[in-house]
């Protein structure tokens, strides 16, 4: 059953003394048009009544009532001495109230909580005229006195069944912060992290507008998501707010967005209306609100419901999220099913990383790649070494300090990047991420039993080289020699959507039936996120370029050979075909033809004699355009992104395996000309030695014209590719990469053109 009730009111029950003022809180909460009703403690300053625990509780209890009348929603701010008198009302009663959330909280006005003597604070208002206290008060305020135990105070909320959530700051001088700090981790320990929801701020003391912040904020205006989103789904929706999404020592700038984990059956009918409410939600609030709904039934049936993340955090949500439902459900966190997704999803990163490594350029995608190991070891920590309650902030202390010093180290550069401490990472420390999560994925395997299949690792067949353009192979199995090659639909870098991901198996699949020497056994897998192919042995043609011996002019000779065979062979296709790649965006490297990208922008930023002469060269080159428009055209099939490292070179076999076709219209002389660049910007000798050799092998299989077009495109190639590194480069060295690049592009460019002018 819907609700048309989509709104929460706050109310918020001070501390003592309590005068009246108006909190940044309530000024925040207000000014985004939500409601916030402040109590005040009877017989303190101008409010009527006589002040005593008895009057406060009676007085509380009214408002309460009179809020659950009205029949809207509520939550419960209560700040210092009312966090510990809400704890003496029974809230389970209450049928429209939402959640607590304790500011500052107190657990006892005793000296083993509060580092202030409580009843002298009382005589002195009592003495000013500002508390008129009632007979009973001095006997109640000496039992709150009393030594208390936190766990008391937790227990009587936690009990209520409501969404507990605690704030405060680590420089709170009233509190025993140290203690409240442990007591809370001891709960979260004994009963699980889930159970309360606790924000330790670096900053402020014990009044709320000092350590009132977006993280405090998001967890208050989760409830108003929550409300929302019922009102769209109905009443059988339960929902999780990602607890470490708003630890401000967690993330880059304080806070993450609002990242809920819905359950409910059905939601697809409604998607429509729940981005409708994300955007409503983002104008009202200034705060991106993340949904993530996955159907309940599929949970509860054991169902995976979705691929690499989803399942592993829905199944453990009792550990990883913060419940913000009055009615809490059990989820089997035990399934095996779990584990092997835990496995792919430690798999997936450690292939995205060592596809990564090879590119050194440290940026925002490789960062955020690197530092999902820090969700990833909690996966690990849950699933695979069956540790049923973890905190997420501080993993450390479920890992043995002698056995797992790479991971807790690890660990640690994952903090840091994750909350912008560290901007950069440098070789070795690369290699420490992916060296852990060897260590993970051993013990995966291990533990399940997986013995090199499908989705085994030999992790000692692994081939990546630090600082190298070397494309990495990643090696799934000794005896069924397999290698895997995942795409992800928000992989800006390999692809836009599965339907390339069909594509390109469609292509292998194609060129195999042609004739065209491709990997084998070529399979879809992972409901269409991954190719599985027989793996390719040989090497890389990239590193025989490298190493530069005599013989490698032959073989970039021969190299070319197959290439003019293959398009020949492509020539089998028809040029109307639903498998060629027809839009730029998705065909980055081949299909734009001659067309410059982004550099000349760049280039504005510095004027020196270099960038000058650059810029001359350009403008040459958009004559030539000019002068002979068909070199535009495209009236052939194309292999696509043919260069070095998509080559594999068996010497026993004498044979060229072609990798990673990207199949579209173009000319020829594409293919021809990224192959020149690449293999150029690979090893200088090929420039400085051969290349009037290549160029004449050109001419001689394909003709003259051919050859000087493919020297345009090489030319094309390494400008776009420069201005693709420059892109990816900080906005401080920019200027002074610039010069850099354009002193290398003049080098090698003015040595291309003279056989263009010839």
């Amino acid at each position: 059953m819907k609700k048309n009730n989509e709104t929460v009111e706050y109310v918020f029950l001070p501390g003592v003394p309590g005068r009246k003022k108006d909190f940044l809180f309530m000024t925040d909460l207000r000014g985004k048009g939500l409601t916030v009703h402040e109590y005040r403690h009877p017989g303190l300053y101008e409010e009527i009544g006589e002040f005593s625990v008895t009057n406060t509780v009676k007085n509380i209890e009214l408002l309460l009532q009179s809020l659950e009348s009205s029949e809207k929603s509520f939550v419960i701010i209560a700040y210092s001495f009312s966090s510990l008198i809400i704890q003496k009302i029974d809230l389970s009663k209450y049928k429209y109230l939402k959640g607590v959330s304790l500011f500052s909280p107190v657990f006892g006005l005793g000296s083993d909580w509060i580092h202030e003597d409580f009843n002298d604070s009382i005589k002195f208002l009592v003495s000013e005229g500002n508390c008129k206290p009632a007979e009973s008060m001095n006997f109640e305020l000496q039992d709150l006195m009393k030594p208390r135990y936190c766990f008391d105070g937790l227990d009587v909320l936690v009990k209520t069944g409501l969404p507990i959530s605690l704030f405060y700051s680590k420089n709170d001088s009233a509190l025993d912060v140290s203690k409240l700090s442990k007591s809370i981790q001891e709960y979260k320990d004994l009963y699980g992290q889930g159970v309360i929801f606790s924000i330790e701020m670096n900053e402020g003391d014990h009044r709320i507008d000092t350590y009132y912040s977006n993280p405090i904020r998001n967890v208050l205006l989760s409830f108003i998501a929550r409300e929302r989103v019922i009102g769209l789904l109905g009443s059988d929706t339960y929902m999780f707010i990602w607890g470490s999404s708003q630890i401000t020592h967690f993330f880059k700038n304080g806070c993450s967005d609002i990242d809920l984990y819905i359950l409910s059956d059905g939601y697809l009918a409604h998607f429509s209306e729940l981005s409708d409410l994300q955007l409503r939600f983002k104008e009202q609030f200034d705060t991106k609100l993340d949904l993530s709904i996955n159907n309940l039934s599929d949970l509860l049936s054991e169902k995976i419901s979705r691929f690499n993340r989803g399942p592993i955090l829905a199944h453990g949500v009792n550990q990883h999220f913060f419940s913000i439902d009055k009615k809490k459900i059990k989820i089997d966190v035990s399934v095996q099913d779990i584990k092997y997704d835990c496995y792919r999803a430690s798999l997936i990163n450690y292939r995205e990383c060592e596809k990564k490594i090879s590119r050194l350029n440290n940026s925002d995608e490789q960062m955020r790649r690197f530092a999902k190991l820090f969700s990833i070891s909690v996966f690990y920590l849950l699933h695979i070494r069956n540790i049923n309650n973890i905190d997420m902030n501080d993993l450390d202390r479920w890992l043995d300090k002698s056995k797992d010093k790479e991971i807790i180290k690890a660990l640690e550069l994952s903090r840091k990047i994750l909350n912008g401490g560290q901007e950069k990472i440098i070789d070795q420390e690369w290699l420490v991420i992916l060296n852990t999560m060897e260590i993970i994925l051993k013990e995966e395997e291990k533990i399940l039993n997986i013995n090199y299949g499908q989705y085994g690792l030999d992790l000692s067949d692994k081939v990546f080289r630090i600082g190298t353009p070397e494309k990495s192979k990643v090696v799934l199995s000794n005896v069924t020699r397999k290698i895997l090659k995942m795409y992800f639909s928000d992989s800006k870098e390999q692809v836009r959507d599965i339907k390339r991901i069909n594509t390109h198996a469609s292509q292998l699949f194609e060129l195999s039936k042609i004739g065209v020497n491709v990997p084998k056994n070529i399979k879809l897998i992972e409901d269409g996120t991954a190719i599985l192919m027989d793996q390719v042995e040989g090497e890389v043609l990239d590193n025989i370029i490298k190493s530069y011996n005599p013989e490698t002019i032959s073989m970039v000779s021969e190299t070319l050979d197959v290439l003019k065979n293959t398009h020949h062979l492509l020539t089998n296709i028809p040029v109307d075909s639903n498998l060629l790649i027809e839009t730029d965006d998705l065909n980055y490297h081949c299909a734009r033809n001659f067309k410059l990208l982004s550099l000349p922008n760049y280039l504005g930023l510095s004027n020196t004699d270099e960038v000058n002469k650059l810029k001359e060269i350009i403008n040459k080159l958009n004559s030539i355009l000019e002068e002979k428009p068909e070199l535009l055209n495209k009236c052939d099939i194309i292999f696509g992104d043919f260069k070095p490292e998509n080559i594999i070179y068996s010497k026993l076999e004498n044979k060229f395996t072609l990798l990673d076709p990207m199949l579209a219209l173009g000319k020829h002389s594409c293919d021809i000309g990224k192959f020149l660049s690449r293999i150029i910007l690979v090893n200088s000798n090929i420039l400085n030695k051969e290349l009037d050799f290549i160029i004449k092998k050109v001419e001689k299989i394909y003709n003259k014209e051919v050859a000087k077009e493919s020297i345009i495109m090489a030319i094309f190639d390494m400008l776009n590719l420069y201005s693709k590194i420059i892109n990816n480069l900080e906005k401080s060295s920019k200027e002074s990469k610039i010069e850099e690049i354009a002193t290398l592009l003049n080098r090698n460019i003015s040595v291309l053109l003279n056989n263009v002018y010839d």
